[in-house]
């Protein structure tokens, strides 16, 4: 099987300059009339319009996460991993050019609705209080979540090893009980580990990564198994347990605002192209060379969803499960 054409990944840096002149324009009462005078506000009763379609737009502004092993790294202006990969697939079957910023998990939402990003490719799970807020498309990838140790950490075998250890997280993260509003859902995710555990929270997991490793600060990291697995691939001195295994499976997916349901079912149509052709193995083997080569026969089991999957979750998606 040949290698899919590895896409080329300009970094366009005046569309984040563009964004913030806009946004500065907008908040000084300016608009690009020719005459150069303030817009009017509205009048009463008037309605005002929403946002013009994605499809309208030629530059679309991507959201990804730079520090994210497997899925996106930067290395100086340029984006590399499997979901920056899976970007300009998106790009050339959609038809947009792609401008790229790095964004933290905990504003996934507050970006999309404030339409300071158009669409997220950051390992963003679907849920169901994520799914009030924003839109998401069909999955492109699934995981359960796990542990990540030292390697001199003999202690932590299966989960009841992790009674009363400390355990990081990224806050927003689907690990981070603030991540929902429901005190039930709330209680779900602090006894998912056991209720005993000592919960310490970060801005993302490499901070959670190296106060573990460096400093000890903590026993374990706990997310996304396929997350873990990227920083084992590149830090040393780490392992992801593998037989300890928590929760129903996270399912990745396109975020993007609310209201564009057309847009989003062009992208699941170039998902399901993306996801169910030999470019999704190939580039998932590329990004995530380790777990490959531990699982050559079942990792696709693991991680891919299966097209019943796919299209039960498109059902839902875009917006029609609101």
């Amino acid at each position: 099987m040949s290698s899919p054409r590895r896409p080329v990944h300009r970094r366009h840096l005046w569309g984040s300059c563009l964004l913030a002149l806009s946004l500065l324009l907008t908040a000084c009462g300016l608009t690009d009339k020719a005459d150069g005078k303030p817009s009017p506000g509205p009048t009463s009763g008037a309605s005002t319009p929403g946002p013009p379609s994605l499809a309208e737009k030629k530059n679309l502004l991507v959201g990804l996460k730079k520090g994210q092993p497997g899925f996106s790294t930067k290395h100086g202006d340029v984006f590399e991993g499997f979901e920056a990969d899976l970007t300009e697939e998106l790009a050339e079957k959609v038809g947009f050019v792609p401008d790229y910023r790095d964004i933290p998990s905990l504003r996934r939402e507050e970006i999309l609705k404030n339409q300071t990003a158009d669409l997220i490719v950051a390992t963003y799970s679907v849920t169901g209080p994520r799914d009030e807020q924003v839109d998401f498309t069909a999955p492109y990838i699934k995981t359960y979540q796990g542990l990540l140790v030292r390697d001199d950490n003999t202690g932590i075998k299966e989960l009841n090893d992790v009674d009363g250890k400390r355990v990081c997280t990224a806050r927003g993260s689907t690990s981070d009980p603030e991540s929902v509003r429901k005190k039930e859902q709330q209680e779900a995710i602090k006894k998912a580990l056991g209720p005993n555990v000592k919960p310490g929270f970060r801005k993302d997991y490499k901070e959670c990564v190296l106060e573990m490793r460096d400093d000890g600060n903590f026993d374990a990291v706990w997310t996304d198994k396929i997350l873990l697995k990227g920083y084992e691939r590149d830090y040393k001195g780490i392992h992801v347990v593998d037989n300890i295994t928590v929760e129903s499976p996270q399912f990745y997916a396109v975020g993007l605002r609310q209201g564009d349901e057309k847009f989003c079912r062009r992208l699941n149509k170039a998902l399901k192209e993306f996801v169910f052709s030999a470019d999704w193995r190939a580039y998932f083997k590329s990004h995530f060379d380790k777990v490959y080569k531990e699982d050559k026969s079942g990792f696709q089991a693991k991680y891919r969803p299966t097209r019943d999957e796919f299209d039960e979750m498109a059902k839902d998606s875009c917006g029609a499960a609101d």
